[in-house]
């Protein structure tokens, strides 16, 4: 039985790893045409720059990634959110936190939103956000 489970969990976590690169792959190409970026709804306030912040999601999926995958610890995970001090990372997070806070994949992502969250907040952001019970969507 505890096999049939381990066994499921690992389908779950490469099929959602197969899923990730192929994002990746298809950010990649809009990274590298940028006219491609605004599909990905990335530059659409005036001052954003759509590479940047394209850049910054595949940062957080990888670190999601790695991190549900126990690859990243939690101590490493931490380190890494003193990147809150930069105002872009900043306000990546401030529009992409809901969906990692809600994401029902599983509990090791939601764990990732919730110590990412926590540091953001120990940083010195503190609006706080809405977590729903049925997330409608993911990152």
């Amino acid at each position: 039985m505890v096999s049939l489970r381990l066994q499921r969990r690992q389908t779950q976590v490469a099929a959602f790893e197969a899923l990730r690169n192929v994002r990746m792959q298809l950010l990649q190409f809009a990274i590298e045409k940028p006219k491609f970026l605004r599909l990905w709804g990335y530059g659409m306030p005036p001052e954003e720059d759509a590479q940047e912040t394209a850049y910054i999601s595949m940062i957080f999926a990888y670190l999601k990634m790695a991190f549900a995958l126990r690859v990243l610890t939690e101590n490493e995970l931490v380190g890494f959110c003193r990147v809150f001090v930069d105002p872009a990372m900043v306000a990546f997070w401030e529009r992409a936190r809901e969906n990692y806070l809600n994401d029902p994949f599983s509990r090791e992502s939601r764990r990732f939103a919730q110590i990412v969250e926590r540091e953001y907040r120990r940083i010195g952001r503190v609006s706080p956000v809405k977590e729903t019970a049925s997330p409608q969507s993911g990152p």
